[in-house]
């Protein structure tokens, strides 16, 4: 299962999807045993980039998790605008990918 959301590609259009239809991100069924019911389970918050907004402050972004209780698990699916386990947005990772092939040290990005 595909843990991103690729309809979802803003974060204004991801704070609207949860606010109007949050079961979008709900998946068909469990990603680890394969069974059908899942259930709501909060959500947890990622930081966003603080770019995204003045001032230099952090943005806090809602997750949405699903519970499974045939095996215990929790799972999430984020929005396609946002990287898994990684802080920095899309076209920051990319233009450090092409300063690295360009021949820039790591110390310099």
């Amino acid at each position: 299962m595909c843990r991103m959301i690729g309809s979802v590609h803003t974060l204004a259009q991801h704070f609207l999807t949860l606010n109007i239809a949050p079961s979008v991100y709900k998946p068909k069924r469990c990603p680890q045993c394969k069974h059908g019911v899942l259930w709501a389970h909060g959500v947890y918050y990622r930081q966003g980039d603080r770019s995204l907004i003045s001032e230099n402050r952090c943005v806090l972004i809602p997750v949405p998790r699903f519970f499974c209780p045939h095996c215990n698990t929790t799972c999430s699916r984020l929005p396609a605008c946002l990287s898994p386990r990684r802080w920095y947005p899309w076209s920051a990772q990319g233009l450090a990918q092409l300063l690295v092939l360009a021949g820039t040290p790591l110390t310099r990005i």
